[in-house]
């Protein structure tokens, strides 16, 4: 995955998370450099981390209800990683947002993961409407 805050473009290695900060205004732009990846993108406001992006919890990590042992390293695993120099506890990251994730809802409200749509060079670009400190991950 790779992340373009004002213009310092970073590559995230697969596997792993980084963080950054973004000021009210900034433009991200989080590219899928390979094509077919998922990114987790979680934020809190800088200087408070009680004020935090929320989607509620997923299942998508593993299809599974609860991660064991074998379903590391996880995507969850590195947001704490890359959170841990800005004082972020792993129970304060709840549901991430799943930027290029393809997922089907069945007729009986299952929710069921397929591989991501996004091709090589697809983007998202995200603005921020406060100053935030964001952690995003590379599934692979």
């Amino acid at each position: 995955m790779t992340l373009d805050s004002t213009h310092n473009a970073t590559r995230i290695p697969p596997q792993s998370g980084a963080s950054f900060e973004l000021k009210k205004g900034e433009v991200l732009r989080v590219t899928d450099p390979d094509g077919q990846q998922v990114s987790d993108l979680f934020a809190f406001k800088l200087g408070d981390l009680a004020c935090s992006l929320f989607f509620g919890r997923s299942i998508d990590y593993a299809s599974r209800l609860a991660l064991t042992t074998g379903h590391h390293p996880s995507r969850f695993g590195s947001l704490c990683t890359a959170f841990e120099g800005h004082g972020v506890r792993l129970e304060q990251i709840s549901t991430t947002f799943n930027i290029f994730m393809n997922a089907k809802v069945e007729p009986d409200g299952a929710v069921r993961a397929l591989p991501p749509l996004s091709k090589a060079g697809d983007y998202i670009e995200l603005q921020a409407q406060m100053d935030m400190v964001c952690a995003l991950t590379a599934c692979r």
